[in-house]
């Protein structure tokens, strides 16, 4: 047993990824040495019964004794480890109370570090109630959270750290953590999935797990309850999530200083016999993860390269890993004057060298090539996380969707100049239209039924450079085509190296644009997030939306916040050109002159301000 690490939206083990199958344990009525456990025998036959459900994650709201860290390390089993506090209490208002909760994050870890190996992660709170939240405002919240996080990565730099967020919160920037945890209870899997998707999209480049869901057996039955976790556990690990615990374990629990009788949360009774929730979660747990696909229809992975001999070669490693049945890889040389056919040759797939026509062109011909039924496309200089085609596929079929793409993620910059180049804006993104659709695929990351592609006409060849993604998406949506979110497909996309190389990305994006300008002349801007996204004249009668219900209490709020605002002003393309021409007016009207020139300047300390406070990796 190794100490797992975040890296991307996964966790591994080594170089393996991790999925965290999990119960959470307790709290219990103190037993005889006044632990809020149960004794030695009955927690090492808990752990033994949580094996044969396939767990291997313990989730616990209070810290545990040495011996029972001990006897979880014994039956192979790691602990996410709660440390209470007072969530919920205006905590920030109190200097001593602030005090005894660095406290007991210091106390805790400084108390477990010696099983780091058993120790997944540390939880450093649970759902604070959002009227507290409210109350100290969320800034406030998420620094002192922070300031708790790098508190126990002082003690131990090589633990994980983790916060159990909930719907009712999940404005709290987290983004400080090692991976974020969501309690979520939601009976119906419609509402379950797409909020799932919700959350990955919020989650950005860290690993989401969900940390607590279940059901009352006292209300709801054994029979539904079974039921919901199947289903609960099967689409958290095709969406993408990197673990799901269940609450609980057993009914048996204590809290508040009472024994709770009136709800029974268990996959097992008291008396810890089990219930049909544990033989159907056990089928999960113990099955393929990410779950298999009932039918895995024929896929086709086109990469379209151009002069790509420094990058194709990681490119094609990485589509060989691919956890997926059935599927072809074909490379499109567009003409390279490079090694580019002589990789693509030596890594044994299908190559086809065509005349150097841009890009839709190259992506046409890797789609008339294609034997499969649905058409994966990947840049040659982007490289695929192992389940990348499976997240794509599963969301097409499980859809009923023309198309599905995924986030692509810079990789881990190795010097300062490549994470300048990492944060810098402009870089290609898929666009969402909700929490579970997109506006836009981005074509280093997307999939596209072949069907599809031949009833819009493939991709159009005016695109040589960008913009052909775009294009396609839109002729898929005026089709009444369905694109969707698939949060799971995960490529890591490497940036352009020198500022050079990065302007000369950004000029063939603006012809990508200017193109679509031309062919959709009128085209709403704000709708669609093209042209350089929403116009700051929408922003001035916009601004954020927060729907929070009675108190900041209400369920599963969500923050809408503008993109832009008077300060994007200076940054617009009709800011800059007026200035300019006011500038060259300057020469006949001295006013003129300084004007242009204080438009300039504004232009230039507005893009100074954005690049200092852009966060850097």
């Amino acid at each position: 047993m190794a100490r797992l690490a975040a890296h991307g939206k996964y966790l591994l083990d080594g170089a393996q990824k991790f999925y965290l199958r999990g119960v959470s344990y307790g709290p219990f009525a103190p037993n005889s040495r006044g632990e809020r456990y149960p004794e030695p025998e009955r927690a090492a036959a808990d752990f033994a019964l949580m094996n044969r459900l396939g767990a291997n994650l313990i989730r616990l709201y209070v810290p545990p004794p040495p011996w029972m860290v001990e006897e979880a390390q014994k039956a192979g089993l790691r602990m996410m480890l709660g440390i209470p506090w007072p969530f919920h209490m205006a905590f920030l208002d109190s200097r001593d109370m602030m005090r005894e909760i660095r406290g007991a994050i210091r106390k805790t870890v400084l108390e477990t570090r010696q099983f780091g190996e058993t120790i997944a992660a540390y939880s450093i709170g649970n759902e604070i109630r959002s009227d507290i939240v409210r109350w100290h405002g969320p800034r406030a919240v998420s620094r002192f959270l922070a300031e708790l996080r790098e508190l126990g990565k002082q003690i131990d730099p090589g633990a994980l750290f983790t916060y159990s967020n909930y719907p009712s919160a999940e404005y709290l920037d987290l983004s400080f953590l090692d991976f974020i945890s969501f309690n979520v209870y939601l009976h119906r899997e419609e509402d379950f999935r797409r909020y799932l998707t919700h959350l990955m999209g919020q989650a950005g480049e860290l690993p989401l797990v969900l940390s607590e869901t279940g059901m009352d057996t006292v209300r709801e039955g054994e029979q539904h309850q079974a039921e919901l976790l199947s289903w609960q556990c099967r689409a958290a690990f095709e969406t993408g999530l990197s673990g799901f615990i269940v609450f609980a374990f057993t009914d048996e629990w204590h809290t508040g200083g009472s024994e709770i009788t009136d709800w029974a949360f268990g996959l097992t009774r008291r008396d810890r016999s089990p219930k049909l929730a544990f033989d159907a979660v056990a089928k999960v747990f113990g099955g393929n993860l990410p779950p298999t696909l009932p039918a895995a229809p024929k896929a086709t992975v086109v990469v379209a390269a151009y002069n790509a001999a420094s990058t194709l070669g990681e490119c094609l490693s990485s589509i060989r890993e691919l956890n997926y049945p059935n599927y072809e890889t074909i490379v499109i040389d567009d003409g390279s004057t490079d090694s580019t056919s002589e990789i693509a040759g030596r890594s044994g797939v299908r190559a086809i060298r065509v005349e150097h026509n841009g890009l839709a062109a190259a992506r046409n011909a890797g789609v008339g090539a294609a034997s499969g039924e649905i058409v994966a496309f990947i840049d040659a200089d982007a490289r695929a996380d192992r389940d990348w085609l499976y997240h794509l596929v599963e969301t097409i079929e499980r859809r009923d969707a023309a198309a599905a793409a995924g986030p692509n993620f810079a990789p881990a910059p190795a010097f300062a100049r490549a994470a300048a180049m990492t944060a810098a804006p402009g870089l290609p993104r898929e666009v969402r239209a909700g929490d579970d659709r997109l506006a836009q695929l981005c074509g280093c990351n997307m999939a596209i039924t072949k069907a599809a592609l031949l009833k819009v006409g493939g991709f159009d060849p005016m695109f040589a450079t960008a913009g052909d993604d775009v294009d396609l998406s839109w002729r898929l949506a005026a089709s009444a085509e369905t694109l969707a979110y698939a949060p799971g497909a995960v490529v890591i996309h490497e940036r352009r190296a020198t500022l050079a190389a990065y302007l000369r990305q950004q000029r063939g994006y603006g012809a990508g644009e200017g193109l679509l300008f031309r062919k959709y002349p009128l085209r709403i801007a704000d709708q669609d997030g093209i042209y350089a996204g929403p116009s700051w004249i929408g922003s001035m009668f916009g601004g954020a939306r927060v729907y929070y219900g009675a108190f900041g209490r209400g369920l599963f709020q969500t923050v809408y916040a503008a993109d832009n605002s008077y300060a994007d002003l200076p940054l617009t393309i009709q800011w800059v050109g007026l200035s300019l021409i006011l500038l060259i007016l300057g020469g006949v009207n001295r006013l003129l002159g300084v004007l242009g020139a204080g438009g300039v300047a504004l232009s230039m300390l507005a893009a100074a301000a954005g690049a200092a406070s852009a966060p850097l990796p």
